[in-house]
């Protein structure tokens, strides 16, 4: 995370106050991700086939860090420190995305940029739990609402945020918000698997407001995140697993008669 905002810096001109305070805030979230609770392996049909089957039994230890329960606790106030509090004028183009933005990741962030400046106020609709795990599957998403609602709000070219938006783009949602686009990412790899997504957006394309924007991260997606997490995780045990080993048969090859005498 420290490298993919060092490069954002460099592409984007960050400040260096704000640099420093976006450290700040990773290091903070890598220690309580640190002393989370339980880890629950993503399904192997979502994120590769033969997961389960490929695992190494870990003793119970292994795998709870801590039986504290974490859960965020939402509030308005909470909410208010990471949006703008912007409200759209009657000069504003307002600009309409929506999606799950779940993991978020850079080509969330490099969506929303672009999509803003296709107007003058960037509307972005995110999905709740429920629909979300209906359309993808009962692991997803990993982040729930309110996770991806502070997320999205923290991102410097969102306006406002619609929590819980509907999955169907609709006039009424259209008219109610004055929308002027709705955009949606496009030439993305899943889209492949996502051809049914077009319907959500029929309202928007006969209302001649639809535009889509091609992805500059086609290959990114929360399934590749997820897949690097898990090779990491198994690079790590692995090489744990091997550290233990020769560390014991260094141990058991020291005897009393090597040791040095106390005097």
């Amino acid at each position: 995370a420290l490298d993919t905002l060092s490069e954002l810096q460099k592409t984007y001109n960050i400040a260096a106050a704000d640099v420093e305070r976006l450290r700040s805030q990773i290091s903070n979230a890598v220690a309580v991700a640190n002393a989370s609770t339980v880890e629950e392996a993503p399904s192997s049909e979502k994120v590769g086939e033969g997961y389960e089957q490929n695992q190494a039994p870990m003793l119970e230890s292994q795998v709870l860090r801590t039986k504290t329960p974490v859960q965020l606790l939402a509030s308005t106030r909470r909410i208010r420190e990471f949006s703008s509090a912007k409200m759209p004028s009657p000069e504003d183009r307002v600009v309409y995305v929506c999606g799950t933005f779940d993991m978020f990741h850079v080509g969330h962030a490099q969506f929303l940029k672009e999509a803003r400046e296709l107007g003058t106020f960037l509307l972005v609709g995110i999905h709740d739990d429920v629909s979300v795990s209906g359309a993808k599957g009962p692991s997803f998403p990993i982040m729930n609402l309110n996770e991806r609602v502070l997320n999205v709000c923290a991102c410097k070219w969102v306006d406002e945020v619609i929590i819980g938006a509907p999955r169907q783009v609709t006039e009424d949602l259209i008219k109610t918000w004055d929308i002027h686009v709705v955009v949606k990412g496009a030439q993305h790899k899943r889209d492949a698997i996502s051809l049914h997504e077009g319907e959500r957006f029929r309202v928007a394309k006969n209302l001649g407001v639809y535009k889509e924007v091609p992805s500059k991260w086609p290959e990114l997606c929360l399934e590749t995140v997820v897949q690097r997490i898990i090779s990491d995780r198994e690079t790590y045990l692995t090489h744990n697993r091997d550290r233990a080993k020769r560390e014991d048969v260094y141990y058991d090859s020291k005897s009393t008669s090597n040791s040095p005498l106390e005097t």
